[in-house]
């Protein structure tokens, strides 16, 4: 077996996985307090050329984010665990990603 493909065996800290968790949140935060505001304000515009009320067209656009999400989250995951790359498993999809 490669070293990429090998499980790790250092354990991390209390500090690291906090410090983790501080910054999900935070960027969790920053991306969902504007969108809360700003997808239902794009949707109120868009609504009257679409015959949908804002609601529903909200909806919509929502449920099918959720349903991509849940479709390709796991899919790229996978191909991500399946990585051999001299930077990593994870790098090259951080910075495709990016």
């Amino acid at each position: 077996m490669t070293t990429a493909l090998a499980e790790p065996v250092e354990r991390v800290g209390r500090g690291w996985t906090a410090a983790l968790s501080l910054a999900n949140v935070a960027i969790w935060v920053g991306w969902y307090g504007p969108l809360q505001i700003l997808l239902a304000q794009q949707a109120e515009d868009f609504a009257p050329g679409t015959g949908m009320s804002k609601e529903t067209l909200l909806a919509w656009v929502t449920g099918m984010g959720a349903v991509v999400s849940l479709v390709a989250n796991p899919f790229f995951g996978a191909l991500s665990d399946r990585t051999t790359a001299r930077w990593g498993r994870r790098t090259p999809w951080i910075v495709a990603g990016a």
